[in-house]
This record gives C-alpha cells, structure tokens and sequence, in this order.
C-alpha cells in the first residue's frame, strides 16, 4: 500500500491524527484527489465498519513487527498510545532507538496510527515534537483486550455505594444538635472534624487512602457551603439552611445527580479547568460504555477518555479561548501535558466518581488503584440500567429479636440502604449490609424529619419473615420517650405522660380538648384540623403520628 501522509493543515488536524475515520476519509480523499475525482465517501464508510472491529484491529496488530509491536504494547499500555520522542528516549527498549519514518510507514500502511510533530501548545497543552500516536479505535480494542486477557489482581474492594449521601445526612443532622465552629479562615476546627467524622458511617477503614474519612468530610463541608445548604451565623459557627433541609427530603437519585454535577464542576483537584471539565463529560460518556460490574484497568477510562476529547476538541473555541488567556495580564503558559491530562483524570476518578459510588476501586496489596468498575448505582444513575438494577426483585432484611438486622442485597438495595442509615447504626458492609437499631439512632432519624409510621412501613414491607414483637413495642415506647403523641381517632395517647401535660396546659390547643378522661390520653373535639394539631406540638417540641 502506498505511503499516506495525513494533511496536517486542516481544521480537522487532530481528528485525522488521532481517529481511525478521520484517517479513512483523508485517505480516501487524498486518493480521489491524486486521481482528480470526487471522494467516494460510501467505500470510505464502508472500509471504516470494516477496519474499526476489535477483532480486524487485533489481527492488524498482530502483523506488526516484532520491534513495533512491542513499542505499540508499550505505548498503549502505559501511555494510552500516545508516546513522544523525548518519553521514549528514557524508556528501556532493549536499544530500540526513535524510527520515526519507519514506524509511520508501517503503522500507516496497516491502519493503526501515524508518526507526527504534535503541535498542542495553542491548544493549552504541552506537547510539540515528534509523537507517535495510535488511533483512539485501535486504543479502545487494545485496552478493551487487555483487560479480558490479563485482569488486574485486585486484592481489595472499594466499594462506597451511597454512604456520601448517608454521610451528608449525617453532617446536616449534626448540625442541628451541636454547635459546628469554623476559624476566621472559613475552615472547620480539628475538634469539629473529630466528632463529625465519627458520625460517618463506617464504611471507610480509619487509615484508609482511597478515600480517607477527613477527605469525605472535606468534600461534604465544601459541597453544603457551595450549594448553601448550610450558613455560618455570627458566632461562627454552622447551622442548616432551608434549602439543606429540602434538599434532604429528595429521593436518593435526585441527591446523587446534584453531587454528580458539582463534581463535575468541582475546582478542587489539580489540572487546567478547561480541559478537566470537558474531559470529565466525555469520562461519563465512556463509562456508560464500560460493562458494569467488571473490572477494567485502572487507566483504561482515563486514556480513553482523553483520546476521544483531543481527536474531538473544536479548534476555534479552544484556541480562541487560550490566545485569549495567552494575551491575559501576564499571560498563560499550557499547564498539563497529555500524560497529565490522563493521571488528573484518574485522580477526579477516584476522589469523586468513587466517592459518589459510581465506580467501585479495586486496590493491590500495598494500597494502590489498579482497577475501576462501573457500579450498578452509577449504571443506574447515568441511566445505562432500569430501577431494578441488574438484579431485579426486591430487596429484604432479616430483622433478630436483638436488634440486628441484616440487609440482603437481592435487587435494587441502594435507596433501602440509604433509609437503613437514616436511623440504624451500620456496624459493616461486605456482601451484605449490617445494622444495629437502638434508641439513640432512632433520635437521629427523628432529628433528620423521619416518622415513626415510615420506620415501621419500611419494615412491614422489606423484612423477611415476621417482625420481632419486641422490637415494635421498644420503638413505640422509644418514640414516645422523645416527645412522639399517637391520635387514634380523635384521642391523643402517650405512656410518656410529660408530652400529655404539655398539650394539655399549651394555651393555643385549649380550645381544641373536649376532656382529659386519664393522665395519658387528651380526647380532642370533633372537626380538629390534624395538620394543624401536628404544627401546634411541633413547636412545643412533640410530634403527632398516627400508630
């Protein structure tokens, strides 16, 4: 075949360089043009289906040479496929020295990839100088390939499932109850770290780096204070916002896309902003590709990603933007380099992606991020599987007349999940979820707006079996202990006799009591409006709730 040399002067420079399509059309273009026809753009597509299958790809790869083939598996494996003569000339390759031409010429010629000067500089990257780059198809089947043929061993599972969300809940809970304070520098004191992060639940080991449980406190703090679900009084210190206290009553998916999207927009990690954002968008349109549940190689996402964004980068908008930030008050050198690009990516990845349970991480045996899996939560969440996940079915728990009550991860357990941890204590999570119910985690789910009707629905509907006796009697005489009055008809009860006192010697509900026929039970008159009975105890610090 004869020697294509790609039109490097183009709008569609990059596209051509580093897509297999856009190298099908120029070369069908360049070859129309040499014959002073038009381009035949159905055999050119028709080529491209052929030539762009996993299958074709690693066939063609296997033709290469020894020696290119195993600068391509070098290339691939540790730099995405694209590898630049001054990274190559550190690398050991058995005295393999940089041959440019001839690589290109036999990439060219097998419809793999090209040797070119990489000119990125305009376009906010460092890159400029001779570069061998294979095409994003032939990366994306080489990738897909290895992580079939050599899994990575992964020794530890990350999974976060919805314990950001339960956490949130938690901190804003929190803040109700205690006085949080913050220095004049706006930051969180080591004390108020101290007591919020025991509050998390214990999903995250204590010397855990992926992620640690004062990183999770740090994203939470930043996430409320940006979207200003909690604000800072005059004496310094925290307490939620009206619009923290809606956003809590939001169901679980709705919550996931609100931190799904600052994370997205998060400007605490490292990298050039203009890329990273748009980089991120095309990471979560790569991730809704990846097959969930299995495990790919830790920067199998992040090459991919950054791939399909240079090969798809607008050059006007980009370059107007970085000529426009280059004559800036002081100007602006590139940042990153393509390298880098990947790495800040895999960082956002793991920081975020996994912090939110969209990707589960799976570590070696010193720690470190060797594998990502798209979870079925994310699946879920960025709309790739239905409700009922890939399971189907219900979730159920088995509840043990001690209290301990175990949740069986049959179909979609992640909302059931996030409800459990609303008012139990959660003591592990492995394959399946363990819990604990005691007094004082039903407070907290008090304090966070549950009702003791949702606490028993929710268990009538997903337990296993009958529902312990005891433990509906304990959570009964537990609410009633925390100021909870139950109407039956138009009678008010509670063996807490304090909260009948207070009803009945509060002025604004006088007019509602017909007769106090015993110390614990007030019978209202008929016609009393329920919702406002409901508001009137909620302001003597009592709730209303029908058994």
């Amino acid at each position: 075949m004869s020697e294509i040399r790609i039109d490097t002067d183009g709008r569609g420079d990059l596209y051509k360089s580093f897509t297999l399509k856009g190298f099908v059309d120029e070369f069908y273009t360049a070859r129309a043009r040499a014959a002073n026809q038009s381009a035949d753009g159905a055999r050119a597509l028709e080529t491209y289906k052929l030539y762009s299958e996993d299958r074709a790809i690693l066939s063609r790869l296997r033709k290469l040479s020894p020696s290119v083939n195993a600068i391509v598996g070098k290339a691939v494996e540790e730099f995405g496929g694209v590898l630049p003569r001054s990274v190559f000339d550190r690398l050991s390759m058995n005295g393999s020295t940089w041959s440019g031409d001839v690589w290109r010429r036999e990439l060219e010629s097998h419809f793999l990839g090209t040797v070119r000067e990489l000119s990125l500089a305009p376009y906010g990257i460092h890159a400029g100088e001779e570069t061998l780059v294979l095409f994003h198809e032939v990366v994306l089947a080489r990738l897909k390939a290895i992580s079939e043929e050599r899994p990575a061993t992964v020794v530890k599972e990350v999974e976060m499932g919805v314990d950001l969300v339960s956490d949130i809940a938690r901190f804003l809970a929190f803040l109700q109850e205690d006085h949080v304070r913050f220095t004049v520098h706006g930051e969180l004191f080591k004390t108020s770290e101290k007591r919020l992060v025991d509050q998390f639940v214990p999903g995250i080991d204590a010397d855990s780096k992926e992620p640690s449980p004062h990183e999770v406190l740090d994203f939470i703090y930043h996430f409320c204070s940006a979207e200003r679900l909690v604000h800072r009084t005059g004496d310094r210190t925290y307490t939620i916002s009206e619009k923290g206290l809606q956003w809590e009553k939001q169901p679980l998916l709705e919550k996931q896309k609100d931190l799904l999207l600052f994370s997205v927009e998060d400007r605490g990690l490292p990298g050039d902003l203009f890329h990273q954002i748009r980089l991120r968008r095309h990471c979560l349109s790569y991730l809704k590709r990846m097959e969930p549940e299995r495990w790919y190689d830790a920067m199998f996402l992040p090459f991919v990603a950054r791939n399909a964004y240079i090969a798809g980068m607008d050059p006007k908008t980009v370059l107007q933007f970085y000529s426009a930030r280059a004559n800036g008050a002081g100007g602006s050198a590139p940042l990153d380099d393509l390298q880098q690009m990947g790495w800040n990516l895999l960082l956002w990845i793991r920081r975020r992606l996994a912090l939110l349970g969209i990707v589960d991480l799976g570590l070696d045996a010193v720690g470190r991020p060797v594998a990502i899996r798209f979870s079925r939560l994310g699946a879920k969440l960025l709309g790739v599987l239905p409700p009922s996940g890939l399971r189907g079915g219900r979730s159920h728990i088995i509840m043990n007349p001690n209290f301990e009550i175990v949740l069986l991860p049959e179909g979609d357990e992640f909302e059931l999940a996030h409800a459990l941890d609303r008012f139990c204590v959660r003591k592990k999570h492995e394959i399946l979820y363990h819990y604990e119910l005691t007094e004082e985690s039903l407070r907290r789910g008090m304090r966070d707006g549950l009702r003791i009707s949702e606490v028993l629905h929710l268990f009538t509907r997903h337990v296993r079996g009958n529902l312990p006796q005891n433990i509906v009697f304990s959570i009964h005489e537990w609410a009633e202990r925390m100021g909870v009055v139950w109407l039956e008809g138009n009678t008010l009860r509670s063996r807490h006799l304090e909260s009948i006192e207070r009803l009945f010697t509060a002025p604004r509900i006088a007019s509602h009591v017909a007769d106090r026929p015993s110390a614990d039970m007030l019978v209202l008159r008929p016609g009393t409006n329920f919702s406002e009975l409901r508001s009137i105890a909620r302001d003597l610090g009592l709730s209303v709730e029908r058994p």
